[in-house]
């Protein structure tokens, strides 16, 4: 076993490390925000994990009732003289789109940033909630 490991450690002798490691090529590495969807008595929250990017490159839409959320996530550190030997953050460009409940006041809606969480809030009018029961006679 000790004559087969110093063999290995020989022959590995011929080659740099990095030809073992090599630079890692990113195929197709697509940013996809980790998102939670919560309520309480009086709002609704849209919770987005987006490490990383600044609230600029950051856009909310809210269209027929629908909120969505896009932006491009970037490396700004890339640099073309630095060659990656490994390479786990993600970049690209991200769309996700969230049909509003019916009790919703559009008119209120807010946003913050804090620490790479962007957070929507989307306040409740009870005057707006289409929803009722309907008692069978």
């Amino acid at each position: 076993m000790l004559g087969e490991n110093i063999r290995l450690i020989n022959a590995m002798d011929k080659y740099d490390l990095w030809d073992f490691i090599g630079p890692i090529e990113s195929k197709s590495s697509t940013f996809y925000p980790q998102i939670d969807v919560a309520s309480d008595d009086k709002n609704y929250f849209v919770i987005a994990e987006v490490p990383g990017m600044l609230k600029e490159s950051i856009k909310i839409d809210l269209e027929d009732n629908t909120l969505t959320l896009s932006g491009t996530k970037t490396n700004e550190s890339a640099d073309e003289n630095t060659t990656y030997l490994s390479v786990e953050r993600s970049v690209g460009k991200f769309v996700r789109s969230f049909k509003l409940p019916e009790d919703v006041d559009t008119e209120k809606i807010t946003a913050t940033m804090d620490l790479g969480i962007l957070t929507v809030t989307l306040p409740k009018d009870e005057k707006l909630n289409k929803n009722k029961k309907i008692d069978i006679t």
